[in-house]
C-alpha cells in the first residue's frame, strides 16, 4: 500500500509559478504503521500533510485496503484530476 506525499508548491496549470517540490511515495506495509499515519487506505494523496479528501479529516477507518473516492455520485478507485487540483490550488492559498 502506498501513500503519496506532495508538496503544495508543486506547479499546477492556472497556478501561479511556484518552485516545484519533490512527490514523496512511502510505503505502508503493516496495520500498525497505517494507524500511526492516518493512512485510510490505497491510493491516499497528501498535500502538505492534508488529505486531498476534505471529508477525510474525520475519518478513522485507517488500515490497509483499496480506498475510494467520491465523484458525481459514484465512488471510483482514484481520485479526479479535479480533486487533486482542487486541493493544490487549496493548499498553495494558505
Amino acid at each position: 500500500m502506498f501513500e503519496m506525499e506532495i508538496g503544495a508548491r508543486t506547479t499546477l496549470p492556472g497556478a501561479p509559478r511556484r518552485t516545484i517540490e519533490p512527490v514523496q511515495i512511502i510505503e505502508v506495509n503493516d496495520q500498525e504503521e497505517a494507524v500511526r499515519r492516518g493512512f485510510l487506505g490505497s491510493p491516499t494523496i497528501r498535500i502538505d500533510d492534508y488529505d486531498i479528501e476534505p471529508e477525510a479529516a474525520s475519518r478513522s477507518d485507517f488500515g490497509l485496503g483499496c480506498r475510494t473516492y467520491p465523484a458525481q455520485e459514484t465512488l471510483y478507485g482514484v481520485p479526479s484530476r479535479e480533486m487533486i487540483c482542487r486541493a493544490v490550488r487549496a493548499r498553495i492559498a494558505k
